[in-house]
């Protein structure tokens, strides 16, 4: 009885940490070079990304490589003195399966400038006078990971819904 007990809570240890994949990864990319330099670019403004690879579920082609995929830009700073770099936060990513359906992809982008802590390491107080670096996801470069839901349901929706 005591054996019994011990392989139960044996196997239950072992297995209570165990998890399962449901997340398909998704690598996107950018095509052009996205930066807050750009004045234009503002918080609620859409950012456009590419599949990178064919996402397969099940051996049946879902995703075709090079695919947009589009989300919004929550949160944008741009940079300033004394070193505070810009980043850019996107979410709420879509894209379009080979069936024309929309499905949601979950996962951030985030890029921040450089802080030029480098430099100002060496310095005691020139440093309110540097500029922080501004944030540049470049093409060829910056790929970023989201991921689709294995158990998915598409929901049918216009192109002007994406």
């Amino acid at each position: 009885m005591l054996k019994r007990i011990l392989i139960i809570f044996t196997v239950l240890f072992l297995t209570f940490n165990m998890v399962f994949a449901a997340d398909i990864p998704v690598k996107v990319e950018t095509l052009s070079k996205i930066s807050t330099s750009d004045g234009h670019l503002q918080e609620g403004d859409n950012i456009n990304f590419v599949v990178a690879d064919d996402i397969y579920v099940d051996s049946k082609l879902l995703i075709k490589k090079g695919e947009s995929v589009t989300g919004v830009i929550t949160s944008l700073v741009n940079n300033d003195f004394t070193c505070q770099s810009a980043s850019i936060y996107a979410e709420n990513f879509k894209a379009r399966t080979i069936d024309g359906k929309i499905v949601k992809l979950n996962g951030i982008v985030y890029k921040e400038g450089r802080n030029h802590s480098f430099v100002t390491q060496y310095l005691e107080n020139g440093f309110q006078l540097i500029r922080g670096g501004e944030a540049q996801i470049l093409p060829k470069k910056d790929s970023f990971m989201l991921y689709l839901k294995e158990d998915h349901k598409p929901k049918k929706e216009t192109i002007d819904d994406l």
